[in-house]
């Protein structure tokens, strides 16, 4: 069955997946005690920091941890029609946070927590099959299976950007993870004369106004349970330089170093 079956607001039924999904104050969306036809293949999988490294001197370079700042309490509710389609359901979790309207200022009161929709989850028709055959005889009858996903969608903001956090599970027992981005630029003042360097670490995308070069990174917790918990994982690292292998012109040369982690 296609249908999508949520239990008591956290628990997903779809496929042969079986989940429970939560949006965690400070890191967002996790999902745990992943399974596919009954067998476990992940105890969690869940966005684990986002980070922002902009460019700048030694006395305006910035570089932002956002789970500091949390990857849920500085936003509001999903958009239906732009975040999530209408045929969804939603994730709700407490927020705490708001801004106060006489002053400005940041307040916080996890005893005045109210329930806030941040995430969905939808059945995400791909318009492609996932399976299909033409049977020439009798009369060239065709057949197939049209290819969906199950999408677990969170969005937030933290300051000037958002984040929208996707993980979805396939028929085929995969799961893409991705993390995209929106908002705004940062900007910084900008003068030929007084910041002439500028030009070099940011865009000048209008008079007087520089946007920093920057770098947005994610990381991710994936702990995997395929065929048991006695799992490992393997680091493979390789610098890059001369050795005895490959040769640098007068018969030596190669990696210096290929090590592998367990």
């Amino acid at each position: 069955s296609s249908s999508t079956k949520q239990e008591n607001g956290q628990v997903v039924d779809w496929m042969g997946w079986e989940f429970a999904a939560t949006v965690r104050p400070s890191t967002g969306l996790a999902v745990m005690d992943v399974r596919f036809k009954g067998q476990r293949v992940a105890y969690e999988i869940a966005l684990a920091e986002a980070v922002a490294l902009y460019s700048g001197t030694e006395k305006d370079q910035v570089f932002y941890l956002d789970s500091g700042y949390s990857l849920t309490q500085l936003t509001g509710d999903v958009v239906v029609g732009v975040d999530c389609p209408s045929h969804s359901q939603f994730l709700e979790y407490p927020s705490w946070v708001w801004i106060d309207k006489t002053t400005f200022d940041w307040k916080s009161d996890p005893g005045r927590a109210s329930p806030l929709k941040g995430a969905c989850i939808f059945e995400d028709e791909l318009g492609e099959t996932l399976w299909r055959h033409t049977q020439s005889v009798p009369g060239f009858v065709a057949d197939g299976v049209p290819a969906k996903n199950l999408v677990v969608r969170a969005v937030t903001a933290v300051g000037n950007y958002d984040y929208v956090t996707q993980l979805a599970f396939r028929q085929d027992g995969s799961v893409e993870v991705s993390l995209k981005f929106a908002g705004y630029m940062e900007t910084r003042y900008f003068s030929p004369k007084t910041t002439p360097y500028e030009t070099v670490l940011s865009e000048i995308v209008h008079t007087n106004l520089a946007a920093p070069i920057h770098s947005h990174f994610a990381a991710f917790k994936l702990d995997l349970d395929v065929v048991g918990t006695s799992n490992s994982f393997e680091k493979s690292v390789v610098d890059a330089g001369f050795g005895p292998l490959l040769g640098n012109g007068d018969g030596g040369g190669g990696p210096t170093n290929n090590d592998t982690e367990k």
